[in-house]
C-alpha cells in the first residue's frame, strides 16, 4: 500500500484514526525522527467500524516502546501482526519524558509469505552443559506453527520446545521450521474452533448444525445448534456487544449457568439441546481464507542459557 504523505508532528500526544478502503494488512511502519520516551498507548483496527481488534496483542511487549531499541538499524518502528481486514486503524502515541512527538511517515503493508520456511544456524560452540532453551516468538493460533530442533551431527534433528532444559555436551546445530497450516484456514471460517477435521470427534461437544444469516451492513448472524456440551466451546468469531444469547431448547438460558471469557463459553454442568446465537462482523474470522497467503510466524529471539 502506498505510504501516507510525509508529515511531521510535534505534540505531547498523538491520537490518529486512519480511514482506509477495506483491505488485508499485516505490517505497519513508522519513520521516526526522535527515539526517546515515546510509547504506544493504543494500536487497534476495525474491519467495519463495529468490531475493534487489538493489534498490540500480536506484538512482543517491548514493541509498545518507540525508542531506539525498536529499530536501532533502520530508525523505524515496524509492527508485524496477524493479517486482518481493516477499514480503520487507530493509533495513540504518548511522550513519557515531556519532550515532543516527531513522526515523518506512516506506511501500511500487505506482505505475502510462502507456506513454509526454515532458519538454520552454523555450528554452535557455546553454551554447553545443562542449558535452558528460550524463544520469543509469535504464531497465529492453530493457523501457523514453529518447530524448534537441535542436532549434534547436522543430519538428525530432535524437536525441543521453549523453556525446555537440555543437556548439550558436544557442539550442536539449531534450526527452526516455520509452517502455515493451510488446511486450517478453510476450517477456521466455521463458527467454532474444531481441533480435528470432523467436529463430531470433539470431546467437549456435539455440533449438529449451523446457520449464517447476512443482516447487511457488514454484519452476519450465527446460529449454532449443539446436541450436547460437556466442556468449553471456543468461538472463532467475536460476538458484537449485547448480541450473544444461549438458548436451552427455545428458552434463553439463565446467564448464571454459563460464562464467556475471551470468546470461550463455559457451562456449569453438562448440557443438551443448546443453541448459541450471536451477531458478528462479516469481515472478522469469516474472512480468514482470504488472508492465508499473508499469515506468518515470527521468531524474535532464540537463546540457550
Amino acid at each position: 500500500m502506498p505510504a501516507k504523505p510525509e508529515w511531521l508532528l510535534r505534540l505531547p500526544e498523538i491520537r490518529a484514526e486512519l480511514e482506509l478502503t477495506i483491505q488485508i494488512l499485516n505490517r505497519f511502519c513508522i519513520e521516526l525522527e526522535g527515539y526517546q520516551g515515546l510509547t504506544i498507548d493504543e494500536f487497534s483496527s476495525s474491519p467495519d467500524g463495529v468490531i475493534r481488534e487489538d493489534l498490540l496483542a500480536d506484538l512482543q511487549p517491548d514493541s509498545e516502546s518507540l525508542d531506539g531499541s525498536a529499530g536501532k538499524f533502520s530508525g523505524d518502528w515496524i509492527a508485524d501482526f496477524d493479517p486482518r481486514h481493516c477499514s480503520q486503524v487507530r493509533l495513540i502515541i504518548s511522550d513519557r519524558v515531556g519532550s515532543s512527538i516527531s513522526l515523518r511517515t506512516i506506511q501500511f503493508s500487505q506482505r505475502k509469505v510462502s507456506s513454509s520456511g526454515q532458519v538454520q544456524s552454523n555450528q554452535i560452540t557455546q553454551p554447553l552443559g545443562n542449558v535452558a532453551f528460550r524463544a520469543a516468538q509469535h504464531t497465529a493460533d492453530q493457523l501457523t506453527s514453529i518447530t524448534h530442533q537441535v542436532s549434534t551431527d547436522n543430519i538428525y534433528y530432535s524437536s525441543v520446545v521453549p523453556d525446555q532444559m537440555l543437556t548439550l555436551i558436544v557442539l550442536y546445530w539449531y534450526r527452526a521450521v516455520l509452517t502455515r497450516l493451510d488446511s486450517n484456514f478453510d476450517q477456521a471460517s466455521a463458527p467454532v474452533d474444531m481441533p480435528g477435521d470432523d467436529p463430531g470427534l470433539n470431546p467437549n461437544y456435539s455440533l449438529s448444525n449451523t446457520a449464517t444469516t447476512d443482516l447487511g451492513g457488514g454484519i452476519i448472524e450465527r446460529t449454532l445448534n449443539f446436541d450436547s456440551i460437556s466442556g468449553p466451546v471456543q468461538l472463532e468469531e467475536t460476538p458484537l456487544d449485547g448480541t450473544l444469547v444461549v438458548f436451552d431448547g427455545t428458552v434463553p438460558m439463565d446467564t448464571c449457568l454459563y460464562s464467556m471469557v475471551n470468546n470461550l463459553i463455559t457451562f456449569t454442568t453438562t448440557v443438551t439441546g443448546i443453541m448459541i446465537r450471536y451477531q458478528t462482523s462479516a469481515f472478522a474470522r469469516a474472512g480468514l481464507p482470504a488472508r492465508k497467503n499473508r499469515a506468518k510466524s515470527l521468531i524474535v529471539q532464540m537463546q540457550a542459557l
